[in-house]
């Protein structure tokens, strides 16, 4: 999770980068919970980030989520790590305040299940995402699962 987790502007920044995420800008607006020795994957806060349109189709697209970030253990003693978005809307921060710019609106969670026995990391993903105007499904669905699926870069972001 160290490939995803990020609690400052310039963080998000490479972060997004390092996964493949058309980066048109970013900002972490607002830490509520950060990491501590403890607990390194602990994040609570408001995110910022805008890209740019796939293959040229569609406007510009930015979106404003509430995030949170951890580890919990399950009813066997397994600890998972999660990671959920959930957009948002903030009088401060208002929708389409940029021209060109369309704000999506996401609800997306992330689970991580180490594997010792494989040496891998299982990634479970759950989300819907919307406000796509008038393309076809298909067009959609392809740019957003390529999105999503770019988490199986995080390890060479976190290694960056």
């Amino acid at each position: 999770m160290n490939g995803v987790y990020c609690d400052t502007t310039e963080d998000l920044r490479v972060a997004k980068v390092l996964l493949g995420f058309p980066l048109a800008g970013g900002a972490v607006m607002n830490v509520s919970e950060r990491r501590s020795a403890k607990d390194p994957y602990r994040f609570a806060g408001i995110k910022w980030c805008a890209a740019k349109s796939v293959w040229g189709l569609m406007r510009d697209r930015d979106i404003l989520t509430y995030e949170r970030m951890g580890l919990t253990v399950d009813a066997d003693g397994e600890q998972w790590g999660y990671h959920t978005l959930q957009s948002t809307r903030r009088p401060e921060w208002s929708m389409e305040a940029i021209p060109g710019m369309q704000r999506q609106h996401t609800a997306t969670c992330y689970l991580y299940r180490p594997r010792r026995d494989l040496n891998k990391t299982e990634i479970f993903l759950w989300g819907s995402i919307y406000k796509f105007g008038k393309y076809p499904d298909k067009v959609i669905y392809y740019g957003v699962a390529s999105t999503w699926l770019n988490v199986v870069y995080s390890p060479k972001s976190g290694h960056a």
